[in-house]
């Protein structure tokens, strides 16, 4: 998993594409921009999940991906996120942050 620090404002263009090692990516709360191909992945036969911690959603200029994605934001700003620009045509694709429950 790649984490990146919860005070980013900003990701460089391509900074995940044809990552092989890369499955996961956790964004933290003050993300404000997402640049094009940011998660252009290197095969279609592996899952990648991006959870973003942001309220609100970022600016996503362009979300080029050929690998089946998962996305998971704050509950409360499901709604945000689906109906955002750039955000809404993944809303079959979003789902809510859930903390695991350690038993």
């Amino acid at each position: 998993m790649s984490k990146i620090k919860k005070y980013c404002q900003t990701i460089g263009k391509s900074a995940f594409s044809l990552c092989y090692n890369v499955i996961s990516i956790t964004l933290g709360n003050e993300i404000k921009n997402i640049p094009y191909d940011i998660f252009l992945g290197p095969n279609d036969s592996i899952k990648f999940i991006i959870n973003i911690f942001a309220l609100v959603p970022p600016k996503l200029i362009c979300f080029i991906c050929n690998t089946p994605i998962s996305i998971y934001v704050p509950p409360q700003s499901l709604e945000l996120y689906n109906t955002a620009y750039g955000w809404r045509r993944y809303k079959d694709i979003i789902y809510p942050l859930v903390k695991k429950i350690i038993k």
